[in-house]
């Protein structure tokens, strides 16, 4: 089983957070996506990689407490899915299953439509 820490508020940059990471002997760190630091336009997928080599460490990731891809109100769903994936576009760092994209995951898991019996 492997062990890690949340992104800490405390850790002023990325790098902090990999190298305590690191020093208190666990494996990886959840990216907390709520933080403007984590947002889609402002992760630095390469940086990322290279501090994950760097510290021997991995991520995972949390997203927003509040996402809802299955709400009832269909243009609701597909915002927070588009958001959602928007937020996984380093499959590479995130190392998404196999060869399936975040948008290939998400379209897979959209309920089929009801059959008129």
């Amino acid at each position: 089983m492997d062990l890690g820490m949340p992104t800490l508020i405390g850790c002023k940059t990325t790098e902090e957070c990999a190298a305590l990471c690191h020093d208190l002997k666990l494996q990886f760190v959840e990216l907390n996506m709520n933080l403007p630091q984590y947002q889609p336009r402002r992760t630095d997928a390469a940086q990322l990689r290279a501090l994950a080599q760097r510290y021997g460490i991995y991520y995972t990731i949390h997203l927003d407490e509040n996402l809802n891809p299955g709400d009832f109100n269909p243009y609701v769903a597909e915002a927070w899915r588009r958001s959602a994936t928007a937020r996984s576009t380093c499959p590479s760092i995130l190392h998404w299953p196999g060869s399936v994209t975040p948008a290939q995951w998400w379209r897979s898991k959209r309920p089929k439509p009801c059959k008129n019996r």
